[in-house]
């Protein structure tokens, strides 16, 4: 847990420094797109030498256009090349090639069809909801990506008829994050009182069997619920 740990602090550390020298793009970019980190700097576990993976992401128009213009797009990727060379980061890997930009509208249209690996945004929406972390403009990160997992309820009908469960695993989990949410030394008073660790246990149980029925409803006996079982 030490060098985890320190690669955690090293990243934050690194992506400060870095939205220091993003002042540019932080105002081109305020209410209307995020930039948004993946790889070792999206899990935290980024070294110096590390690749710095990146992608745009802006909102939308009501008729699907990107709220990003392109000149402003342009501007955000040379101030992120003048500062990553300033603090001596890895160049973007493929001369920036995969520094790409994408629209909410554009990133979402693609789901499930024959497009969606060709144009790079399954990679950019997987990573998206994986493991990615907000360099620039957290709210708007926030919005879009909760547009992006309200377009999965939509396209997948088995999904929408398990939303409920879904909603309850979260809440769980919501509930947990609550109860740990002490020092160690509390936590540990907590579970010697037998009737605390009792409802700590079960509220555990709780969360297994939302996990155990939400994997059931949505695999409904497929070979791929096969796999993820065995």
């Amino acid at each position: 847990m030490g060098a985890l740990s320190d690669r955690r602090s090293q990243t934050q550390a690194r992506i400060q420094n870095l939205r220091n020298e993003l002042t540019a793009a932080k105002s081109i970019a305020a209410g209307k797109a995020c930039v948004y980190a993946t790889g070792s700097y999206g899990r935290g576990e980024a070294s110096e030498h590390s690749d710095l993976d990146l992608f745009i992401l802006g909102k939308s128009k009501p008729r699907g256009d990107n709220l990003l213009k392109r000149l402003d797009d342009i501007r955000i990727k040379a101030n992120l090349i003048n500062a990553t060379e300033k603090l001596r980061m890895r160049k973007f890997s493929g001369d920036g090639r995969y520094l790409n930009t994408f629209s909410v509208h554009e990133l979402t249209k693609t789901l499930g069809t024959e497009h969606d690996d060709v144009t790079n945004t399954f990679t950019a929406r997987l990573l998206l909801l994986l493991e990615s972390y907000p360099l620039l403009e957290a709210p708007v990160y926030k919005e879009v990506t909760s547009q992006v997992i309200a377009a999965y309820w939509r396209d997948q009908s088995d999904l929408r008829s398990a939303k409920p469960i879904i909603v309850k695993l979260l809440k769980q989990y919501e509930r947990f994050l609550e109860t740990t949410n002490v020092t160690d030394k509390e936590l540990v008073r907590c579970f010697l009182n037998k009737r605390k660790a009792r409802e700590y246990m079960n509220a555990a149980y709780k969360f297994g069997d939302l996990i155990f029925k939400a994997l059931n409803h949505i695999g409904n006996g497929n070979r791929f619920h096969r796999v993820l079982v065995v």
